[in-house]
Order: structure tokens, then C-alpha cells, then sequence
């Protein structure tokens, strides 16, 4: 499973949806775009999370994926498809889900503007 930010965070949350994140750690291997690494540590800065000791947690029970230049041009052009069906698809949500893509795994989000994707697990 590859998870988006949100995701990673409601796990840190322990929310209802974060119990669907650890699940999943649980019985699959788990993967996250090393760009959702600054959504996260933008999450920690708001939040008054120790950012260092949250990656480090990230790297225990997921894998990151590093992104190519060939997943830049990609992911831009899923951004600019996806943002003429709905304005809020930003370019890192294009970004990740290329990551996802490019290793044939399912992302799991609770981002709605995905939810017309098949390839995407809504939490």
C-alpha cells in the first residue's frame, strides 16, 4: 500500500482512519513518496511536533520512495488533467500518486478529489 501524507498523519493521530493505516502496516509492506515528507514536517511545524523524531518514526514503518525526473513530468501532467475536473488537485497530490503508480500500488488517501480513481483506497 502507498500511503499519502494525510495518512501517515491520521496513523500518528490514532484516528479512526489511522486504525485503517495501521492495519494495512500490518499485513502489507508500506510505502510513502519522499515528498510527503515536507507535507508531514509542514504538519509537524503547525502542530508543534518534533519533525525529527517523526521521520524517524516514518522510516521505521514505511519505505520511501525517491522520485525520478521522469515521475516530475508525469505527475505534473496528472496535476494539470486532474485540476480541470477539480481546482483543489494540487501538483504534490500529482506527484504522489505517480509514486504510487510507478510501483503498481494502491494509494491510500482521504483526500476526496481522488475518490474517482481506481487505483486510490479512501480512509
Amino acid at each position: 500500500m502507498f500511503f499519502d501524507s494525510n495518512a501517515i498523519i491520521e496513523h500518528f493521530l490514532g484516528s479512526k482512519r489511522g486504525e485503517k493505516v495501521k492495519e494495512k502496516l500490518k499485513t502489507e509492506s508500506c510505502f510513502i513518496s519522499e515528498i510527503s515528507l515536507a507535507e508531514i514536517a509542514l504538519w509537524c511545524c503547525r502542530e508543534k511536533e518534533d519533525v525529527t523524531r517523526r521521520f524517524k518514526e516514518i522510516r521505521e514503518i514505511v519505505e520511501i520512495l525517491d522520485l525520478n525526473e521522469e515521475m516530475y513530468k508525469v505527475g505534473a501532467k496528472i496535476a494539470f488533467e486532474m485540476k480541470k475536473k477539480d481546482k483543489s488537485f494540487g501538483l504534490m497530490d500529482g506527484l504522489i500518486l505517480t509514486s504510487a503508480r510507478s510501483i503498481k500500488q494502491k494509494l491510500m488517501t482521504k483526500d476526496k478529489h481522488f475518490k474517482q480513481l481506481e487505483d486510490v483506497e479512501l480512509i
